[in-house]
């Protein structure tokens, strides 16, 4: 749906009512507009827009022929118009992959080139293949353009048909030309140095050398005549474009005409033709000028002609350039270029006079200058003549949307630049089909937007660059990027040169000096990669970071995250006992019978969406052992064990050929191949090699007839008396059937049939499970599949023919209704030459709610299914043990965890454990006792299962708190115990309604919490936990009064309250029962030796509310106390300056301090209090940060002291104080990727130094103590990276002293860092708490950080 979004419209929208990436505004998941192209003219919810799907632009035609020159132009153009476009340069990915100094094989673009260059270009084009497909379907991508070669027809057409299985459409581009002198052009401009050629010095008659090429010392002709003749030998064949069944442009001769194949263009396609036909290839040169000064220079209504200063600018402006272009001229005949000749030079103006008289000495010396009236300089409307002061006075309101959004904005009656962009789309089109060297005279206005477009800036900072007089700006088109130099104008009178304010930083370059193409729209340099390039070079190498001469140790103390609810999304291993369960896009490691109870011990980073399916393989030829892991984002990865650490697992490959998320994999012991179902309504087939590195092969892709989706696959060996090896492969998801698949033999190439359908259940079949029947002397198999009918039925797998059972009488009590249903109906089929037969088995009832998952113990000397169990006399399947809660009962709630169920169920290795996922995402975990002969609960984990949104220590370090979009609270601490330590959860303090946003400490009994509704709520310790919490974590607190008994379960899920003191008690007192009940569970928990199981954490550790704070008119985004707990500090989501306050509460009787601070207009992100609490800090959306000041007189208001509006180029997203050195220093960090540290001067605050990091800072913290003279803070950022910077007191330079392996980061943003508060002798060990939208609540241990 495309859509006019405004505030208004997306506030009062129920569908963008939900959290951000950045969970602080109103305007929910719209892009800012700072990130909206400068041409754009509407947004849309899939990001695409002009009505067309997913395009990959194919080129096409040999090396030189202006390939990549045009695909920059065109992804230029693209992007302008606000289509999400990227370049793939295939060369890119060729010198990405063959080592630095190996030249490529001198068969690579044969036809018929070795089974080693094939493989090579095999692995290229796939690599390259992989990106456009993630930029596709996973960062809303809308145009790919795929820039190679692509010499063949056949070839042409296999990339069709390979993208049009993706459901994306293709449009191939080729450049053909045979005018020799533009070939010789492109190749002495761009070819001979190239990427491709390298440093080596040598002559022309080492043209067998095997080195990379460098043409240094040859003359310009050897050189193009070497290359042409190096391209003809490496790239024999080439078919150009004739494929009637395609879409194609065929662009001749640099655009002297123009062929279209128009096969299904869209508008889009229709669009690229208009642009293509005013493209070309050829070189030259831009200059960019401004008008010189009129006789009324601040009118925009006066067309006056220029002063006398105006006409001395003109004529020194002319000889400038004119002395440029001749010094530019000779510099070419000293390099040999004799017979160089400097293109023509056409110069535009607009109609206004003073542009006009500005080009009359480049008339009079007969260069051709053309009117364009598009190019009149921005409209001010009713602004025009007044100063900045009197606009501010009379305009408060524009001048604050003015500032928000420069770009965008307009005052009554004007134009913005926005408008301007949109009307300079004819001068833009005529730009790019101009061929001759161009001079623009115009105002700063029309040369900002027309800059913004050559140089590929964004439109949020457009407004801000600057032209003084004194310089004429040189643009000149490269194949990769441009270049922009500054041409300075010397002699001219100062009071003219200015042109901007002087504190706009300028992104073209002081005279002389060369830029790169603003956003990376060119090719990467060697070895790196940019967001817009494509490409994705290898990871970086695992790195310990380090600083001068000492190392820091960074360690993993604790990593608390929820299990994704998917029933396959976990398994445990056999021989490492290690359990891999899916966890948000990560994949979580845990060894439940560690000793330590250390928990998850590692995430593996790599999917990227939600993992939905966990298995664990042995390779039966060398008995190697992977991890398969399957997600949403429709691939499978490989993951082998690393080669220093058994219990830790590396990526090793990805198997790709979903088109949906992957919902199951099936693997069998003695099997190289493994089964993939998924959303696609297929089943894979995959051969599994670990020769070398571990890889896989897809075999068969088996479409689902009738059409459903696999949810449970089932692959098992059948036995056989022949040496071939039969499997069967059982198939089950939406629809109540499961289908059977055979296939002869997997040593060859397996060819799976269909052989029986099994009816029986009534609604969707969930899991299903093989294991041989250990009671059965022909080796029968028995199938378990589970069902969302509440039943699980088993069937048995036997060879031979099986006499049919007589039908159950109608009069059984037990077994005639159920008749229809029962039909023991004998399925036969035959494969490698033995007859099979599969019966109904057994019907298992007693579950009250759908059935996920079934799990055979793996202990041989039992036949034993989940909780039920088979008679060995009678042969009859008896429920055995039930485990957890029943549902139905009183107290269960969603919250709680008690409905939903459980996901997944789990057996150890050797039978005497089971593990179990519920709802909330916590593992729980059951022993068996053979003294007893019962199942005892243990000790599981738990963690958080949607974004962790903050994180908060107690202010002595006693425990930490992680609030999330889960919807609740959790307190941390260490369970310390003979020698041991581990962290687990102790407490959930609060259960809520909705999605919790952030939280924090009111001391070590007291937190303040708030969410996406209108109030926060305050909470008090309840006795038993910190009895828990000094018996287990030596946490000994002094508070004032009794603490309250632990809260009882929220009806709605919104207020915890404390269970009343007079409830009835009795036989019929049911409510008493209940709080009887609690009462003796918190008397458990005081005196237990353990921390809270996952009953009693999601039931017995709830806080009692203590106060609801009023006053917000929208979700809380923002809260923060004060040092000495007297004041608590508040903002909500905001989309104006009404909402966009500060609130301040009491915390003596809660009451709200009147009136509110007012600064912001958009979305307060962060509140901080300086470490004296006389300062208040604020910083939000709208770019800003203000400061308020505590007053003397009464120590409960602050009143605004400062602020700065354009704090950052973008939002700013967080802010912290440094410890106390002096004058008052704070740091603000930006979406503009930089951390800003600012220090108290004269009443305000100066920026003293930046911090520039590589993706949007989220999240920052200083260490409470100053070290060696300097502050220790630590940075967050959107890709997940956390590292740490020291920064000296004195000059507040940062230097980078450490940052934590990618490895081991978040995969996602962070959301908040604390450290944990140390005493001040400790100065060896930090921790610091990370939240992260990965759902993760993560404690780094650094060590050695300070010497």
């Amino acid at each position: 749906m495309d859509t006019l979004l405004t505030a208004d419209i997306v506030a009062n929208s129920p569908r963008f009512r939900r959290k951000s990436s950045t969970f602080v505004d109103a305007i929910h998941d719209l892009p800012e507009k700072a990130d909206l192209a400068p041409a754009q003219l509407y947004s849309t919810e899939s990001g695409r827009l002009f009505h067309s799907g997913r395009i990959v632009i194919i080129t096409v035609g040999l090396p030189a022929r202006g390939k990549t020159h045009m695909s920059v132009a065109l992804a230029r153009y693209l992007r302008w118009l606000g289509v999400k476009t990227r370049i793939f340069h295939l060369g890119d990915y060729r010198r990405a992959t063959i080592p630095y100094g190996q030249d490529i094989p001198d068969d690579y673009f044969f036809v018929n080139a070795s089974a080693s260059s094939v493989l090579l270009r095999q692995k290229i084009v796939k690599r390259c293949r992989e990106d456009i497909y993630h930029f596709l379907n996973h960062e809303n991508g809308q145009i790919a353009i795929y820039d190679a070669v692509n010499p063949i027809a056949s070839g042409r057409r296999s990339l069709a048909k390979e993208f049009s299985k993706h459901d994306i459409e293709t449009l191939f581009i080729e450049s053909w030309c045979d005018d020799e002198r533009i070939i010789e052009e492109n190749v002495r401009r761009v070819k001979i140095s190239s990427p491709d050629v390298r440093v080596a010095t040598w002559n022309p008659d080492s043209f067998a050398h095997t080195h990379p090429w460098q043409y240094v010392g040859w003359s310009s002709e050897d050189a193009v005549r070497h290359y042409l003749t190096r391209i003809a030998a490496r790239i024999p064949q080439f078919q150009t474009m004739e494929e009637t069944d395609l879409n194609y442009i065929k662009m001749i001769n640099a655009g002297e005409r123009l062929i279209v194949n128009n096969k299904s263009f869209g508008y889009l396609s229709n669009r690229i033709v208009f642009y293509l036909l005013n493209l070309h290839i050829k070189s030259r040169h831009t200059y960019f000028a401004r008008a010189g000064v009129s006789l009324e220079a601040g009118s925009y209504k006066a067309d006056a002609s220029l002063s006398e200063q105006g006409e001395e600018y003109a004529k020194k402006m002319t000889e400038c350039l004119l002395q440029h272009r001749e010094a530019e001229r000779q510099a070419m005949a000293d390099q040999g270029e004799k017979d160089y000749e400097l293109k023509p030079l056409t110069v535009w103006t607009s109609t206004r006079r003073r542009t006009v008289e500005t080009a009359k000495y480049l008339h009079e010396k007969g260069y051709k200058v053309r009117q364009r009236s598009q190019m009149s300089q921005l409209n001010p409307g009713v602004c025009e003549m007044m100063s900045e002061r009197k606009i501010r006075q009379e305009y408060p309101d524009e001048v604050a949307k003015h500032d928000l959004d420069p770009y965008h904005h307009r005052y009554p009656r004007a134009e913005s630049y926005h408008d301007l962009a949109v009307r300079l789309e004819p001068i833009i089109l005529e730009l790019e089909r101009e061929q001759n060297d161009l001079l623009i005279i115009a105002h700063e206005s029309v040369l900002r937007v027309l800059y913004g477009y050559l140089m590929a800036c964004n439109a949020a900072d457009i407004p801000f660059l600057e032209f003084p007089r004194d310089e004429i700006i040189e643009i000149i088109p490269e194949s990769y990027q441009n270049e922009a130099r500054r041409i300075h104008i010397p002699g001219l009178p100062k009071e003219i040169i200015p042109g901007s304010p002087e504190d706009i930083k300028i992104p073209v370059p002081p005279s002389g000096m060369m830029t790169p193409l603003a956003g990376g729209l060119g090719s990467p340099k060697e070895g790196l990669a940019t967001p817009q390039s494509g490409l994705r070079t290898p990871r970086e190498p695992e790195r310990i970071s380090q600083q001068h001469s000492f190392m820091v140790s960074i360690t993993t103390e604790y990593i608390s995250v929820g299990g994704n609810r998917h029933p396959a999304a976990a398994d445990w291993d056999v021989q490492s006992g290690v359990l891999a369960f899916g966890a948000d896009n990560n994949v979580a490691l845990w060894d439940p019978r560690e000793s330590s109870q250390r928990g998850v011990y590692s995430l593996l980073v790599g999917h990227t969406d939600k993992v939905s399916v966990v298995r664990f393989y042995t390779c039966p030829s060398t008995g190697a052992r992977l991890l398969l892991t399957g997600s949403v984002d429709h691939t499978v990865r490989l993951w082998r064990p690393d080669s220093e650490n058994p219990r830790q697992f590396v990526h090793a490959h990805t198997l790709e050929g979903h088109t949906g998320s992957v919902n199951t994999i099936a693997i069998a012991e003695g099997l190289d191949i493994v089964a993939s179902g998924a959303a696609d309504a297929t089943v894979k087939i995959w051969k599994i090699s670990t020769q070398g590195e571990p890889k896989g092969e897809l075999l068969r892709s088996i479409s689902m007839k009738p059409r459903f989706f696999p949810l449970a696959l089932a692959l098992t060996p059948l036995r056989t008396e022949s040496n071939d090896r039969p499997v069967a492969l059982a198939v089950a998801g939406t629809t109540n059937i499961v289908q059977v698949y055979v296939a002869e033999n997997t040593l060859v190439d397996p060819d799976f049939k269909l052989a029986a359908v099994l009816s029986g259940h009534e609604a969707w079949v969930r899991s299903l499970s093989f294991t041989s029947d250990k009671q059965s002397k022909t080796g029968d198999l028995l199938l378990a599949s589970a069902s969302q009918d509440k039943y699980v039925r088993l069937w048995r797998f036997q060879r031979g023919e099986v006499t049919q059972a007589t039908p159950a009488c109608d009069d059984d009590p037990m077994l005639g209704g159920f008749e229809p249903t029962l039909s023991n109906k004998a399925h036969q089929f035959t494969t490698a030459g033995t007859k099979y037969s599969v019966t109904f088995e057994a019907l298992l009832f007693g579950n009250e709610d759908w059935i996920y998952t079934t799990a055979w113990n793996p202990d041989p000397e039992h036949n034993t299914l989940t909780i039920w169990e088979q008679d060995p006399v009678s042969g009859v399947w008896l429920s055995a043990e039930r485990m957890g809660e029943i549902s139905v009962q009183k107290g269960s709630t969603t919250a709680t965890g008690s409905t939903g169920g459980f996901w997944i169920g789990l057996w150890a290795p050797d039978g005497k454990q089971v593990v179990s996922l519920g709802r909330t995402g916590s593992w729980r975990s059951w022993k068996y006792d053979a003294e007893t002969d019962m199942w005892a609960q243990s000790l599981g984990i738990s963690g958080h299962v949607r974004s962790a949104n903050g994180v908060q220590w107690e202010p002595t370090g006693g425990y930490l708190l992680s609030t999330s979009a889960d919807q609740t609270t959790r307190l941390h601490a260490q369970w310390l115990r003979d020698g041991l330590k581990s962290w687990h959860e102790f407490s959930r303090p609060q259960i809520h309604g909705y999605d919790l946003n952030c939280v924090d400490t009111l001391g070590p009994a007291r937190f303040v919490s708030g969410a996406e509704e209108k109030l926060l709520r305050v909470f008090n310790e309840p006795g038993p936990i910190a009895q828990l919490l000094e018996k287990l974590s030596g946490f000994k607190q002094t508070t004032e009064g009794a603490l309250p008994d632990t809260a009882q379960i929220p009806v709605l899920g919104l207020s915890n309250q404390a269970p009343a003191d007079d409830a009835p008690t009795g036989e019929d007192g049911v409510e008493g029962e209940e709080v009887g009940k609690a009462q003796a569970n918190q008397a458990l928990l005081a005196e237990s030796n353990q921390p809270p199981l996952e009953d009693q954490l999601a039931r017995y550790t709830l806080w009692p509310e203590h106060e609801k704070l009023y006053g917000h008119g929208y979700e809380i985004s923002a809260v923060a106390v004060s040092h000495d707990r007297t004041l608590i500090a508040t903002a909500c989501k905001a989309s104006s300056i009404d909402h966009a306050v500060v609130r301040l509460y009491d915390t003596s009787d809660w009451h709200e301090i009147r009136p509110s601070l007012a600064a912001h207009t958009l979305t307060i992100t962060s509140l901080a209090f300086s470490n004296d609490d006389q300062y208040l800090l604020s910083v939000g959306r709208d770019r800003q940060w203000a400061v308020y000041q505590r007053s003397d007189q009464d120590p409960s208001t602050f009143s605004l002291l400062t602020s700065n509006p354009k704090g950052h180029s973008r939002m700013i997203l967080d802010a912290a104080w440094a410890p106390a050195s002096g004058k008052p220093i704070f740091a603000t960090a930006g979406r503009d990727k930089s951390v800003k540290l600012w220090q108290m001067t004269e009443g305000s605050f100066e920026c003293k130094s930046t911090i520039p990091l590589t993706t949007p800072v989220t999240a920052l913290a200083f260490l409470p103590q100053i070290y060696n003279n300097s502050f220790f803070v630590a940075t967050g950022e959107e890709s997940g990276a956390v590292s740490v910077y020291q920064v000296a007191v004195d000059s507040l330079e940062a230097s980078h002293l450490s940052s934590i392996d990618k490895l081991a980061s978040p995969s996602k943003a962070i959301t908040q860092l604390s450290w944990r508060p140390v005493p001040d002798a400790d100065i060896r060990n930090f921790a610091l708490a990370v939240a992260s939208e990965d759902t993760s609540t993560r404690i780094y241990s650094f060590s050695d950080m300070v010497s």
